[in-house]
């Protein structure tokens, strides 16, 4: 599972490729996505397919929400649903760091 090191309070973007157990790109046409952080305050929202064909999507977390992760590591992921078969597709670590500047 990768790490991605990530400052609290600034906008977050995960570009996520999406592909089947042969590393072959799954299509995310008509699947619903969803993406989900763990822990405490946690957060869930919908990814936005950018590549449908190549199943790539990107998870937006905006500066409001990560402003209220203290440093720390979390679990994120992707799951889609396509024909009644749901899957996680993608799982990542996150590794908060304190911001340094505060507005």
């Amino acid at each position: 599972m990768n790490t991605i090191n990530k400052y609290r309070g600034d906008d977050w973007d995960f570009t996520v490729t999406i592909t089947d157990d042969t590393g072959t790109p799954y299509n995310l046409t008509g699947a619903t996505l969803v993406s989900t952080i763990g822990g405490t305050p946690g957060w869930s929202g919908t990814p936005t397919v950018t590549d449908a064909p190549n199943g790539v999507c990107v998870v937006n977390v905006p500066h409001a929400t990560t402003a209220l992760f203290a440093p720390g590591t979390y679990q994120a992921d992707v799951q889609t649903e396509k024909a009644g078969v749901r899957l996680t597709a993608a799982k990542w670590i996150i590794r908060v760091l304190a911001d340094v500047t505060i507005p």
